[in-house]
């Protein structure tokens, strides 16, 4: 998982992004949450039913970020062992 080099997105735009995603949705019971997962720092996605709180879609997957987290943990120990 590589991570980019562009600057990151004022925190105001990203929260009037946000609200207009929700403001669309909101006809619809859905929400969308932003998150940092704190392992991998990688933003997750989450859209959920605003009744039920359920969550119908997330990216990347919870197994996506299992993998990622597994691929760092090995790093880790690739790189102690070659210190």
């Amino acid at each position: 998982f590589a991570r980019s080099k562009s600057p990151a997105p004022a925190p105001q735009s990203v929260s009037q992004a946000v609200a207009a995603i929700n403001r669309a949705l909101a006809g619809h019971s859905r929400g969308i949450e932003f998150s940092i997962d704190p392992d991998t720092h990688q933003t997750v996605v989450r859209i959920r039913d605003l009744q039920t709180k359920e969550v119908i879609r997330q990216i990347p997957s919870e197994e996506a970020l299992a993998i990622a987290r597994t691929i760092e943990s090995v790093q880790g120990v690739i790189l102690r062992q070659q210190a």
